[in-house]
Formats: C-alpha cells, sequence, structure tokens
C-alpha cells in the first residue's frame, strides 16, 4: 500500500487504531474460507451482504472476535447448523459468542448478514480516510477496510468466493477466476473464485473503460475512467516491464494476469491484493509514475504470495516493496535515480525512527507516519543494508528462495534471517558470516538508522586517470 499520497488527503494525522487484532484473541483461530454475497446500491450508497466464515479453533474456543467497518450493522450471525448466535458490535470490534465450544483443530463455520451505507469516512478503520465506499461515480471495497468480518488482518491468509450484484451498466473487478456475468433486470451479478490462500477481499465497481495491454509475456487490463484511456497503453508496458524485472529478480508468480483499476481520490494512492493493483486517479500522470506503480506491483510478491507471520513482521511486506520500488527505479532510470531513491527514503525514515524498531510494528497504527517512517522507509533501509553486507548475488538468492520456498504461507523476521544466512554462506563457498543476529539486533529490534558514506580517489595514471571508491 502506498502512503505517501495519502497523507495529502489526510490532515491532521490524528488516526485512529485499524483495530487490528494482535493479542491472544486473533491467536485463537484462523479464517481459511469466506463465500461472500453481497449488493451494491451506488445511488444510496448502500451495502448489504452475507458472509459465510470457515475457521479452524487453534485452540477451544467459545467466542469469535473480528474487524467490521463501524458503519456497517449486523443483522444476525448464525452457525453451521442455522441456529443463532449472540453477537456484539462496539466500534471495529465484533464478537460473536458460540453455542457450544469450537473444538481445537476441527473446521466450523458461522454466517453473518449486515449492512449499511458507505458514503463517507465515517465509520472507516482509519480516521478521515475511505477504504470503503460505495457511490454512483465507482465503488471501492478494499480488503483494508473491513467491508467484511476480517480476522487478523494482514496475517490470516484465506480464500474466498465472492458474488457481487451492481447496477447493469456497472464492471465489477476482483481477485480470482470469474464466471460468466448474470443478467437480471436492472442488475448484474459477477462471481469471483480465488482458491489459494492469500488476502482476495478487495471489490472494485463502476462505469470502466476497458483497455487490455499490449504487454509481451504478460496478461495485463486497465479500468480506467472515462476520459483516462490515453494513458492505457503507457501504463500497460510500464506493468509489463516491471513484472518482467521483478520476475527474474523474485521468481514468477504462479499466474501472470494482472488488472490495474482507477479510483477516486478520496482514499489511499494505491492498494494491492492478488491479481489487482487499485491506484487512485492522481496516481495516474504522463510520464508514468512507475515508482508508485512498482512498489504496488511488488506486493504481488511481498504480501499476496509471501507475506508477514504476525504484524511485527510488516517489514517485510511494506518494507520490501518500497525497496522493491527503488530496485526498478535503478532498472528505470539509472543509479543516480536509485541514489535519489534511497536518499527521499533515509529522510523518510529519520523522522519518526525512534518510534519503535522495525520488530515491535505493531506497536504503532498503521496509516501514520510513525507507521510509514518505520515499516516502510526504516524496513527499507534494512534491505538495503543487508545487500551492501551479503552482497547482490546473496541478497537476491535470498529473495528468490524466499518467493520459492514461502509461497503462499507466512514468514518470519527470524525464518528470513536464516534465509540471508544460508544463501550469504552458498555465495561464500562457505566463508561467508554465518550468523546475521548482529545486523537483524542492530537494525531491526533496535532504533537508529542505517548510514552510509561514499568516499573516492583520482589517481593520475600512463594511460589517464583512475577513480577508486568505496
Amino acid at each position: 500500500m502506498w502512503l505517501a499520497l495519502a497523507v495529502l488527503v489526510v490532515a491532521p494525522y490524528a488516526l485512529a487504531q485499524t483495530g487490528a487484532q494482535t493479542g491472544p484473541q486473533a491467536a485463537r483461530f484462523e479464517v481459511t474460507q469466506y463465500a461472500i454475497a453481497a449488493q451494491l446500491y451506488p445511488s444510496t450508497h448502500a451495502l448489504k451482504a452475507k458472509a459465510r466464515i470457515e475457521f479452524v479453533p487453534k485452540a477451544d474456543v467459545t467466542s469469535l472476535f473480528f474487524d467490521l467497518h463501524s458503519a456497517l450493522r449486523v443483522e444476525k450471525v448464525a452457525d453451521g447448523a442455522g441456529q443463532s448466535l449472540r453477537f456484539k458490535q462496539e466500534g471495529l470490534t465484533l464478537a460473536v459468542d458460540l453455542l457450544n465450544p469450537a473444538p481445537q483443530g476441527k473446521p466450523s463455520s458461522i454466517t453473518v448478514d449486515y449492512g449499511g451505507s458507505l458514503a463517507s469516512a465515517d465509520g472507516s478503520p482509519v480516521e478521515g480516510l475511505k477504504l470503503a465506499y460505495v457511490g454512483p461515480e465507482g465503488s471501492y471495497l478494499l480488503y483494508a477496510g473491513r467491508w467484511f468480518p476480517v480476522n487478523a488482518y494482514g496475517v490470516n491468509r484465506f480464500a474466498a468466493a465472492v458474488r457481487v450484484t451492481v447496477p447493469s451498466d456497472e464492471i465489477v473487478i476482483a481477485s480470482g477466476k470469474a464466471s460468466a456475468p448474470e443478467r437480471e433486470a436492472g442488475t448484474v451479478t459477477y462471481t469471483f473464485r480465488y482458491d489459494q490462500r492469500s488476502f482476495p477481499g478487495t471489490v472494485l465497481a463502476g462505469k470502466y473503460a476497458v483497455e487490455p495491454a499490449a504487454a509481451a509475456g504478460a496478461d495485463i487490463t486497465l479500468y480506467l475512467k472515462e476520459g483516462r484511456q490515453n494513458l492505457a497503453q503507457k501504463y500497460g508496458e510500464a506493468a509489463g516491464k516491471i513484472l518482467a524485472f521483478f520476475s527474474v529478480k523474485f521468481g514468477p508468480l504462479p499466474a501472470s494476469h494482472l488488472a490495474i483499476v482507477e479510483i477516486d481520490d478520496q482514499t489511499v494512492g494505491g492498494f494491492s491484493a492478488p491479481g489487482l493493483v487499485v491506484l487512485a486517479s492522481r496516481g495516474f500522470s504522463d510520464p508514468v509514475n512507475y515508482r508508485l506503480l512498482a512498489h504496488e506491483i511488488s506486493h504481488q510478491w511481498w504480501r499476496c504470495l509471501v507475506s508477514p507471520a504476525t504484524p511485527d513482521d510488516a517489514y517485510l511486506d511494506e518494507g520490501l516493496a518500497t525497496y522493491s520500488a527503488a530496485l526498478y527505479v535503478e532498472e528505470a532510470a539509472g543509479s543516480n535515480a536509485f541514489e535519489d531513491a534511497m536518499h527521499d527514503v533515509v529522510i523518510r525514515a529519520l523522522t519518526h525512527e525512534d518510534a519503535a524498531p522495525v520488530s515491535q510494528a505493531s506497536h504503532l497504527h498503521e496509516f501514520t507516519p510513525e507507521y510509514e517512517s518505520v515499516v516502510f522507509n526504516k524496513g527499507a533501509m534494512v534491505f538495503h543494508m543487508l545487500r551492501w553486507v551479503i552482497g547482490d548475488d546473496a541478497f537476491f538468492k535470498t529473495l528468490r528462495t524466499m518467493a520459492q520456498q514461502y509461497a503462499g504461507k507466512p514468514i518470519a523476521s527470524d525464518e528470513f534471517q536464516k534465509l540471508a544466512e544460508n544463501s550469504n554462506k552458498q555465495q561464500a563457498a562457505g566463508h561467508g558470516q554465518e550468523s546475521l543476529t548482529y545486523f537483524f539486533a542492530q537494525w531491526v529490534t533496535s532504533t537508529g538508522i542505517p548510514q552510509f558514506k561514499r568516499t573516492w580517489a583520482v589517481y593520475r595514471t600512463a594511460k589517464g586517470y583512475q577513480v577508486v571508491g568505496k
């Protein structure tokens, strides 16, 4: 997710806690699958939905806790047998009491009927920022908006079947395999199925110009507002180049299709879900804003393919996405542009670097300057320093190994450290630094920012001059 642009529409920075569950409640069960049927009423900004939630308890549980956008009100909750369950909503938290304890390891399910008006930022997980909106100019239901009951945001990977009904002149875009639209009088229903466990809970709907992109080796479709079709070719070509570059650096993705969708400016600058890149209108420009585009596309690897094991491991998502974008800047514009990008990262990292160590990201509130400084920017600096310590070959081998071994799974910081140590040892033929504990202790679990200095000398030689630097 791209925050730097989002701060243009959020002021002051008195943002609410997102409600992500980081305590023992979140650890007691894991959602495996959602089946969501939703209908959008753009003229009244209304959403009406039913979500069947399949879960597996990690311990015997009598209550379940979810995050749900507080503008949405639950009407009914039932267990797998159809029996009504007691529930309570307080702020972003939906608490459900089970009739009987759900035993550890046994798959169970509940169904939640709910609805409400999503006309503004009221009730949003982040004060003043629309993350879920239904309206005649286009609707966006971002996973971050908790428009359906969410367990352990950004950590609990899940599969999903999503069925969305909209007015007949609208298009719906979501993650997964799409079925043929079903048309009735005045409405059309789109169905998507995403069988792998990831974060497929983002839905976009509206009147779009659909522009397939001509990109070698990639299946890219752009969904743009009317009058913006002139940007399709350039953004399609840029997205194709970025996908190709990251595929070489990180390894190929399981699927080659990517949809790039435009939404309005009253939200974050960018967001990503499996097979989807969502950009606010301000993110489309001529020339292409390839740093923003690369950041969001990199989330196809760092979040959708491999995700943080806990909220404290979030730098393995946003920090790595920020650094991945800088890597593409280097590819597209050269080393000087890369140095400028990293200088910008350093400045942003320094603004709030003492707010918390990178390894304590859960102590910060998402979408705040502090979170962006520590997780996005200091996180990116951690990867830059690691690359400098172990060298390019070992660094990119670490990333490729992570994408391969942890595909479809979460990874913790200590597991990433072991991958880096193994890659470093192999590249150095057994003579590399075997432990990187000192590195992670200094830059991940402590405050402080890596500092880089470049020095050089010019020597006269028989054939001219030699520049030596380090």
